[in-house]
Formats: C-alpha cells, structure tokens, sequence
C-alpha cells in the first residue's frame, strides 16, 4: 500500500511531468551479430518505446526517470531456421542539465535487461557450436552510461539523442551505442516549468 501512495504521489505531483517516448535504441556497435555469416553490428534501428517523468531539480538540473520497451527483434541465423527473438527493457535515471531555454545536455545510468527465446538447436558459427535457448530462464543485465544532448522544441516537445557506454568499467567487453528518441509531454503542467 505504502508503494501504491508513493506512485500515486509521484505521477500526480505538481513538479512532475509525464512523457512518451518513441525512437531507436540501437545495440552495442561491434558486440552483436545481427547474423551468422555477418560481421559485428555496426549501427542499426531498433524500435522502442517508454514513458518517462521529468522532475525539477535544483536549476539548472532537471531529473528524469525512464522505463523503455525495445519492440521486439527476430533473426533467423544464416537466414534459415532456427528462429530467434530479443526483448529488451531499460530503467533509466539521467540528470538533464540546461544550457538555455531549449538545449540541454544528459548524462545518467541505465540497468539493461535482455531475454532471448528461440526454437532451440544449435549453430555453427567459424567453426563452434552455440546453443540456442527455448525459454528464457535467464535474462542478462547491463549496467551503460548515458551521454547525450537534447532539444525542447514547444515544451511539449523534446527530441534526444544518446550514446550509451555498455559496461563501463570493463575494457575487453566495454560496448557503445546510440539511441534517438522523440518524446511527447502528455501530462503535467503546461503552463510553465520544464
């Protein structure tokens, strides 16, 4: 009970505002094989969508608190079967500081979560089987970084643009990739604030 009046409180408060968000969340450049016969992704589009709130801070920072859904991805490895699929889900925390009235750039932390489910079987890639999951038991989570700048078009407007540094803090299977998002405010004061 005491989660749902936090909720309630955090969504209908008067400093929050309420977004959508539609745009392209690509995959690690050089870490993902869109393919078995392919080299390593360079960039690619990969259709999500999330909302997000926006919480004044102290000026000139503003906070904000985002959860994404990647629409989902399937491949079929060598373009025959077996069939594969990828859902992904970001939580995001970013702080947005303001440069003016419209530009503002971003920085913050995401936790990245990936479930893979397929027809099972295997492949051979160069010469090594690699397993292919039925159900996903598991899931594999990221912790990036996020790096951006962003632009308030009429306050009701923002457009983003993000690089994300995959795992950070490891120098062999550090990864960067960039996302695009346009984000509509649906909710909240229109009148003033962010």
């Amino acid at each position: 009970m005491k989660r749902l009046i936090l909720l309630c409180f955090i969504l209908f408060t008067q400093d929050a505002f309420a977004f959508l968000t539609v745009g392209s969340f690509g995959p690690p450049m050089g870490r993902v094989r869109e393919e078995a016969d392919s080299t390593e992704s360079a960039f690619s589009i990969k259709p999500y969508v999330g909302i997000f709130y926006k919480y004044e801070g102290l000026s000139p920072w503003i906070l904000d608190f985002e959860f994404d859904y990647v629409l989902p991805q399937e491949s079929y490895e060598s373009m025959q079967p077996p069939k594969t699929e990828s859902k992904r889900f970001i939580w995001s925390v970013n702080g947005n500081y303001y440069l003016g009235e419209s530009l503002f750039g971003v920085l913050g932390m995401s936790t990245v979560v990936t479930k893979v489910t397929g027809e099972g079987g295997t492949i051979d890639i160069s010469g090594r089987d690699y397993y292919l999951p039925t159900e996903p038991k598991e899931s594999s989570h990221n912790m990036i970084i996020n790096l951006g700048v962003g632009f308030d078009f009429i306050r009701t407007f923002y457009g983003e643009l993000k690089t994300h540094i995959w795992r950070p803090f490891d120098s062999e299977a550090r990864g960067v990739s960039v996302s695009m998002a346009l984000k509509w405010r649906f909710l909240g004061n229109f009148g003033g604030g962010i």
